[in-house]
This record gives structure tokens, C-alpha cells and sequence, in this order.
């Protein structure tokens, strides 16, 4: 019987005591009746020796609820039997298999394929951005007065981009720019609470992955990037900058849990009926990432354009090293186009040319 032959395979190969052994092949039964649960017709894993087959519905049950429970409350229990069954199914087809130590990572992701491709959310996949291959990333600098900023704005007014905008200076950091916990008083209760408050950075990424389902741009414009230190103020968002040629981030990063707590409560349903916002979220994070980056929680989406200006004369910048500017295209304002363009464009209550 193929139940003993696991238990078998488990203390052979696996070097498990007979014991956890046991306990293993007998919570395959566990995941016999949640499998039910989803399909009424279905028999049971130890009659299966399809190794996809077997791939596909262990994919799909990471959703349901007595796995999603018993997964968090003990180290991803139902993820290491169905690694080990796995290892299982693939030693019997072939003897020279290697066991692999966990398919954790590869269930997520073929969970999300299987999500979008089950047509269930195809309409809203469907209606999401495009990646059009337009500079996602730019830098206008020159001279004070030269029309960095005109530039960028100009940029958004002709493209129709709703953006969030912040100033870089010498006293800007990762908190300022991305958030952290701030004192908050609660008049009800007349005591001080503590709770993470989103700057620039962190209000524009979740409101850029809002726009994306709704197949829309948004931008971050960074005034005087060069005024702060760019290597304390980005931090690990750094990695985030490197896109890849459909525009998403090309390594996501792991980010403290006060962040993606907040992530997830501003894409989450705030009452029924509004659109869960978070689970199409957390789908393409899981399609996205890459071996070695698993716990990647956070990346940018191909919706999210950054811009930025960068003073050349003054003495009190902070340098800006060439793997932080390799990552931007940058455009030069010389001041003559900018003043051709606001000469033809831009005339005050008088009429006359504002210069």
C-alpha cells in the first residue's frame, strides 16, 4: 500500500523517526477531505502518481482554511508534508530524483498562475495596466532655474499622471520617506497611542498598485534628490529600482511587518462590496519572485513612475554614487527650451510674457 511505502520513503530517505513518519502519512488524510471540500469526486493522494497533477492541487489548497490555519499557527505543518509527498511521487518515477527541501515557494506561485488562469479574476487581470516600455525612472537636472521642476510637471500634465511629491534635505531619512510610528493622541480615552504613519514613499506605492488594477499611472516626484543622502533616505528600496523589461521591480525585498501591515490594510476591503485590492496584490507578488528572493513582499509595479530633480551648482549636495544614478535615465535642462516653451505657453493676468 502506498501509505506504508511514504512512511518507508520518510524514514529511509528522509531519516525521520517512524513516529513523524506516522504522523505524516496519516495527515495526508487531512488533506484528502480539504481537497473533498473542493472537489467532491476526488479519491485520495496515495492513489495518485501524477507529479503535476498532484503539484496543481496541492497548489490550490494553500487557500483553504483549515491549511492557511495550521500553516501559520506551526511552521508551515501542511506545506512540509505536501513537500514530502512531493519528493515522494518524484522518487517513484525516478530513482536517480534529488529531494528537494522545500516547494513552498513554487506552490505559492503556481497558486496565483492557477488563480488568474481559472478565468475567475481574468476581467480584472485583464483591465490592469500596460507596460507601454516608457522611461519609468528619470532625473532632470541642470542649473538652478533652468525648469527641472516645469519639466516634470509638464511630463504629468501630458500624460495624465496624479502623483504624490516630496523634497529631499539634509535631515530626510528612511522614516521621513517611507514611514514609521508616531505618537497620536486618542481624546476619547485621553492617552497617547503609537501607530505606523505612510510618508511620500509609502502612500504613493500603495496608491500606484490601486491605479494599476484600474489600468492607470502614478508618480512620485522627488524634488532636489540630491539635497539628502540618497543611500540612508532609499535604504533597502534601493533594490526596488532595477526594472525589468515588463516593468515590474526585478528583485522584490522583505520590508519591516509595520509596512506590509499597512499595505495590506489600505488594499483590503474597508467594507463589503469594495474591491479586495490586496489578494490580486499579493498574486502578482508571488508570480514575480525569483529564487533567492522568496520572501519578497514588496515591488514596484510597472504603473509607477518615478521622477526627480538634481540641482548641478550648489556646494551643500550630497554625491550620488554611479549604481544609484545607473538606475535612472537622466535628461539635462539647459534653460533655453524650458524658456522657449514657457514664452510660447505661459502669460500672466496682463498679458504679458512670464519669463
Amino acid at each position: 500500500m502506498k501509505k506504508e511505502k511514504f512512511e518507508n520513503y520518510m524514514v529511509e530517505k528522509r531519516r525521520l523517526d517512524p513516529k513523524t513518519a506516522n504522523i505524516y502519512s496519516m495527515s495526508m488524510y487531512d488533506l484528502d477531505k480539504c481537497e473533498k471540500d473542493i472537489d467532491e469526486s476526488f479519491g485520495s493522494f496515495f492513489d495518485m502518481n501524477d507529479f503535476d497533477a498532484v503539484f496543481d492541487r496541492f497548489a490550490m489548497l494553500l487557500d483553504h482554511k483549515k491549511i492557511k490555519e495550521r500553516n501559520q499557527t506551526s511552521n508551515n505543518f501542511y506545506s512540509a508534508i505536501m513537500t514530502n509527498f512531493l519528493n515522494f511521487i518524484a522518487a517513484l518515477n525516478d530513482e536517480d530524483y534529488s529531494p528537494k527541501r522545500s516547494y513552498l515557494s513554487k506552490l505559492t506561485k503556481r497558486n496565483a498562475e492557477l488563480k488568474i488562469a481559472s478565468g475567475r479574476d481574468m476581467d480584472f487581470y485583464t483591465n490592469a495596466f500596460k507596460y507601454d516600455g516608457s522611461s519609468l525612472q528619470v532625473i532632470y537636472f541642470g542649473a538652478p532655474g533652468c525648469g527641472k521642476s516645469f519639466s516634470v510637471k509638464k511630463e504629468l500634465n501630458d500624460h495624465i499622471i496624479e502623483s504624490e511629491r516630496t523634497t529631499f534635505h539634509p535631515d530626510s531619512d528612511y522614516a521621513t520617506f517611507v514611514g514609521c510610528y508616531k505618537p497620536k493622541m486618542n481624546k476619547a480615552e485621553k492617552r497617547i497611542e503609537y501607530s505606523f504613519v505612510a510618508q511620500a514613499f509609502g502612500r504613493a506605492y500603495v496608491e500606484a498598485w490601486r491605479k494599476f488594477f484600474n489600468g492607470e499611472k502614478y508618480a512620485l516626484v522627488i524634488e532636489e534628490i540630491n539635497r539628502g543622502n540618497c543611500a540612508q533616505i532609499f535604504g533597502d528600496i534601493f533594490q526596488l529600482l532595477d526594472r525589468g523589461k515588463d516593468g515590474y521591480s526585478e528583485y522584490p525585498i522583505t520590508v519591516d511587518a509595520d509596512f506590509e501591515d499597512y499595505i495590506k490594510e489600505e488594499l483590503s476591503p474597508k467594507q463589503e462590496g469594495d474591491t479586495d485590492y490586496y489578494s490580486y496584490y499579493t498574486n502578482i507578488i508571488e508570480l514575480h519572485k525569483k529564487e533567492g528572493y522568496e520572501r519578497g513582499n514588496v515591488l514596484l509595479p510597472p504603473n509607477f513612475y518615478i521622477y526627480a530633480t538634481m540641482n548641478t551648482s550648489d556646494q551643500s549636495l550630497f554625491p550620488m554614487d554611479s549604481a544609484f544614478k545607473r538606475r535612472w535615465e537622466m535628461r539635462l535642462r539647459t534653460g533655453t527650451s524650458f524658456l522657449l516653451t514657457r514664452k510660447k505657453a505661459s502669460t500672466n493676468i496682463c498679458g504679458r510674457t512670464s519669463l
